[in-house]
């Protein structure tokens, strides 16, 4: 008999493939990872001891010409949490280079509880879910650009005034 983990991670794989036409592979974790095009890899998080959990992940980078403040991330992250409908965005920070990024996630208990999902539910908000959630990324990095892009500008090269 599979484990609660094995199931969990059957379900998902099957749901990404079938559903949003992905290839889902399991990561050293244990978690769900897949590709989309256009936005790179999303993770949706195994919780055995809480199955009826579900939580899609995605990560936005920051580049390393980027002059955004761990301010800026923060207010563009609580300013998306406002805005968006289901998405939960938090500001996190590389270990190694102690650069900030973005985690942009979607989640709810889609079962009772210690419950395992039905397939035909995950099966059906899975799109949805992408939708909102890429949705908010693209709204997201838009802003993330634009302020990052303006923090430039105003650092441009001085202009003397001369007399009026």
């Amino acid at each position: 008999m599979a484990s609660v983990k094995e199931t969990l991670q059957d379900l998902y794989k099957r749901a990404v493939e079938e559903s949003l036409g992905a290839v889902a592979k399991i990561d050293e974790y244990g978690d769900i990872e897949f590709r989309i095009l256009r936005y790179g890899n999303f993770e949706i998080s195994i919780l055995e001891d809480d199955p009826e959990y579900f939580r899609i992940l995605y990560g936005i980078g920051n580049p390393e010409d980027c002059e955004l403040s761990e301010y800026d991330f923060l207010k563009i992250a609580n300013d998306a949490n406002k805005t968006k409908k289901a998405i939960k965005v938090r500001c996190s920070e590389y270990k190694s280079t102690k650069n900030k990024y973005l985690i942009v996630s979607i989640e709810s208990f889609i079962a009772a509880p210690n419950k395992i999902p039905d397939e035909n539910l995950v099966k059906s908000i899975i799109e949805r879910y992408m939708s909102a959630l890429q949705f908010a990324i693209d709204k997201i990095s838009e802003s993330l650009f634009e302020e990052d892009k303006k923090i430039k500008e105003n650092k441009g090269p001085k202009m003397l005034s001369g007399p009026r």
